[in-house]
């Protein structure tokens, strides 16, 4: 496999590629553009380049400060009494409280008919139902 990619690709596993370096091939933008089909992108960068569309590289230093803002904007929207649903996992669809924010996990206190349970979640799988 790992001669695989090196033939194709030139470039052992983990190689990074340079911004002055060729356009990935038309194989590697298909797989790419695949992945606006995942449930996990909304939009894949582009730009045009000889009636072509080509992913656009941004640096590792822009995503990580996009993350920071994003991870910074979703917990100062959900604070602890917050009620909230959970929208992924085991508990998805169920509403509760959220009883302690720690780091990207919420503790989120759910009550059933006969029992009250606590859960630890990511942040970013909750929606804030008192806004």
């Amino acid at each position: 496999m790992e001669e695989d990619r090196i033939k194709r690709t030139g470039k052992k596993k983990g190689t990074k590629y340079s911004a002055c370096e060729k356009a990935p091939s038309s194989s590697d933008i298909t797989d790419i553009f695949n992945l606006e089909r995942s449930p996990l992108f909304s939009r894949i960068l582009t730009y045009r380049k000889e009636n072509r569309r080509l992913p656009e590289i941004v640096p590792n230093q822009q995503i990580e400060d996009l993350k920071k803002l994003g991870r910074e904007y979703i917990q100062r929207r959900i604070q602890e009494g917050n009620e909230v649903t959970i929208k992924e996992g085991l508990y998805k669809n169920m509403t509760g409280r959220v009883v302690h924010q720690s780091g990207i996990y919420v503790v989120v206190q759910i009550n059933l008919r006969s029992i009250e349970i606590l859960t630890r979640v990511p942040f970013f799988i909750v929606d804030n139902l008192d806004e």
